[in-house]
């Protein structure tokens, strides 16, 4: 009887002079974290949802943290609170910004006090965002990574389009010049459809949940989108700590 040989299924030859490019993964410095996941891709922006206490600003604080720390420049930009507040909350979990501060790697951008103070001109917090945090974006030689605390207030008075022109400038700023951009966003405060924008056009979603049990409060990341990799982890438990974010050692992979 004779046998047929079945043929490999012909592969679709490469464009010449294009070679296939792999997307750099870069550390978060979260203990735990980089041995799960390996790290975020390099130019990216990242939304990170999660309600007050959930510990996504957490999140986005001690990754910032460790890249100054390593040499990179962060730039914080803040609406809801003052630099003040923010640099006293992340001392309870082991993080100085102080003497990055002095050095030049940590700079926040205080879009808050303009707006509680009679004897400065008042500016929209939109406005800052653009004149200041994009300006020292597209200005810069050299990669920047930034965090914007909260997408949410600029969503409560602008429209939903202004925080997509906010998300497509990032992203165009970012894949110009490199480095990780964080959103933070707390879901409860808007509606689905607000939502379900946000998450589109990001380049990558990590939502932040917890939940009672007995005595304890649980918390769980789960990445819920992310482009230019692929996670086989995609839900990751974890606790704040006086040291910040500790990723539990029991995962589940969903």
């Amino acid at each position: 009887m004779a046998v047929r040989r079945v043929s490999e299924p012909e592969r679709e030859p490469e464009a010449e002079g294009v070679t296939p490019t792999k997307t750099k993964l870069m550390p978060t410095g979260i203990e735990g974290l980089d041995e799960i996941i390996g790290g975020l891709p390099d130019r990216s922006v990242i939304v990170l949802a999660g309600e007050s206490g959930s510990g996504a600003d957490v999140f986005a604080q001690e990754i910032l943290y460790r890249q100054a720390q390593a040499g990179s420049k962060v730039t914080y930009f803040t609406i809801e609170r003052p630099p003040a507040d923010i640099r006293e909350e992340m001392t309870l979990y082991g993080m100085n910004v102080i003497p990055l501060e002095k050095e030049g790697r940590w700079t926040f951008i205080d879009a808050y006090t303009p707006r509680h103070e009679k004897s400065t001109p008042r500016t929209g917090p939109l406005t800052v965002l653009r004149q200041e945090l994009f300006a020292r974006l597209s200005q810069s030689k050299e990669p920047q990574w930034s965090t914007v605390d909260t997408l949410s207030y600029l969503l409560l008075g602008y429209e939903v389009k202004d925080a997509v022109d906010i998300v497509e400038i990032l992203i165009r700023l970012t894949r110009q010049h490199g480095g990780i951009h964080f959103l933070l966003f707390n879901p409860l405060l808007h509606d689905n459809k607000a939502t379900s924008i946000l998450h589109h056009f990001a380049d990558g979603v990590i939502e932040f949940r917890m939940r009672e049990r007995t005595r304890e409060i649980i918390r769980v990341m789960r990445i819920k989108k992310m482009r230019k990799t692929f996670y086989g982890v995609r839900v990751i438990p974890f606790s704040l700590t006086a040291r910040g974010i500790m990723v539990e050692t029991a995962m589940r992979i969903a």
